[in-house]
């Protein structure tokens, strides 16, 4: 090979190579801010699913729709028990006093 041969393709090598350079660098490059967002993401990833586990450990104890609705009439039946209640301790009160009355006027 002659020197002028060689050093065409040293230039040939030499372009392809810087060519092949640019372009590695522009991808990883452009990649960095991707990189950086997908580590913040990863780090919200860990930490939501924190979050939901701890919900969903709490809701395992909460009571169901089912059990809310039978809650909920056993309390509308205990009021009314406790409103009957209420009327015969009215009752029970007038007699009481009827009785007081009856024996402070009969101890005069």
């Amino acid at each position: 090979m002659d020197f002028e041969t060689l050093s065409r393709w040293v230039a040939f090598v030499s372009i392809v190579l810087s060519v092949v350079t640019a372009f590695w660098t522009l991808v990883t490059k452009s990649t960095k801010p991707f990189d950086d967002k997908l580590a913040d993401h990863n780090k919200d990833l860990k930490n939501h699913d924190r979050r939901i586990q701890s919900v969903e450990e709490r809701m395992q104890y909460l009571p169901s729709k089912d059990e809310v609705h039978k809650m909920q009439l056993a309390m509308t039946e205990m009021k009314g028990s406790l409103s009957g209640v209420s009327k015969s301790l009215e009752v029970t009160e007038r007699t009481v006093r009827r009785i007081d009355e009856y024996l402070r006027e009969a101890g005069k």
